[in-house]
């Protein structure tokens, strides 16, 4: 490593900034799934979101959140689908 002078220094921060820079782009990319499951999970429409059809995975109901956008989710496995 740096500490003993076998990788130059150059080399080790462009290869670390490239790494935070894949990082950063992987979470800008998935962080609207994070958005769709945490307002699903924290809505108190969740709670009283009416039973819509059988999950064909789980074969237990989904419920169906009706606030925009409309979607179902699975409260068991937290799956969220949205709706056309």
């Amino acid at each position: 490593g740096v500490g003993v002078c076998v990788a130059d220094k150059d080399e080790v921060v462009s290869h670390s900034l490239g790494n935070f820079q894949r990082k950063f782009q992987y979470f800008v990319k998935n962080i609207e799934r994070m958005d769709t499951l945490f307002e699903a999970s924290f809505s108190p429409l969740t709670a009283g979101g009416k039973p819509w059809t059988k999950c064909g995975e789980t074969n237990r109901y989904l419920q169906l959140i009706q606030a925009r956008p409309q979607r179902l989710y699975n409260k068991n496995t937290e799956q969220v689908y949205n709706l056309p």
